[in-house]
């Protein structure tokens, strides 16, 4: 017939001073605890508790190790800090519209390039001087009333290509254009008339970096009422 026994274990306990004033030699494997510094000894059988030392505290590397080996835990590696490393400093876990369309603005689309099935919509950008610039979008639109000047910047690098549509109201006032635009139908550098009072469409399309556009013209739709 076998007995349980149920016993609690208390080690040894003491302040570090009244240990150091009492100076015992602990029982082999024995454990003492100092209660103030929560520092401890195991004896060995022989020698007196001044003269044992503390076990050495684990350092940052072996703890380290230790946690990344331990398969219940969730370790954070060197591999993979090293690929949390390559991300922007400023990148933040919710992004606004403008950091995302900064994003895909910097993407190069694969050789295979890229299938859209469904509507592909594009923001209608309006000029607020007479600079057409084309890293902010591909569609235009500007309204007229006196002579006007229109520049464009910021196109693609030579060998991309940048294109574009201009929707221009043209209530009243000339309108001048860069001279690296070359209009379709044999007419070389000069613009075709439009007429006021009207609405215009202006394609361009430059894979020179800007050296050279090659306009066109859907002229004189009535405005819209």
């Amino acid at each position: 017939m076998s007995t349980t026994v149920k016993v609690q274990i208390q080690q040894r306990i003491d302040t570090a001073s009244a240990w150091t004033t009492a100076n015992p030699t602990l029982l082999a494997g024995e454990i003492g605890w100092e209660s103030d510094t929560k520092k401890y000894k195991i004896g060995d059988g022989s020698t007196a508790w001044a003269s044992l030392t503390y076990p050495a505290a684990q350092t940052g590397a072996e703890i380290k190790t230790a946690y990344e080996a331990e398969a219940n835990t969730n370790a954070y590696t060197d591999a993979e800090k090293s690929k949390l490393a390559a991300i922007e400093a400023s990148a933040t876990a919710d992004q606004t519209a403008a950091e995302i369309v900064a994003l895909v603005a910097a993407q190069t689309i694969a050789p295979a390039g890229v299938t859209i099935d469904g509507p592909y919509k594009q923001v209608s950008e309006a000029v607020g001087a007479l600079d057409i610039d084309l890293s902010t979008g591909n569609y235009f639109t500007k309204t007229i009333n006196a002579n006007s000047t229109f520049t464009f910047s910021n196109p693609a690098t030579s060998g991309t290509v940048s294109a574009f549509t201009l929707e221009l109201t043209h209530t009243s006032g000339a309108i001048t254009w860069p001279t690296t635009v070359v209009w379709n139908g044999g007419v070389g550098k000069t613009a075709p008339t439009v007429a006021t009072g009207k609405t215009h469409l202006f394609l361009f399309v430059t894979d020179s970096a800007g050296a050279t556009y090659r306009g066109a013209v859907l002229a004189d739709y009535d405005n819209a009422a």
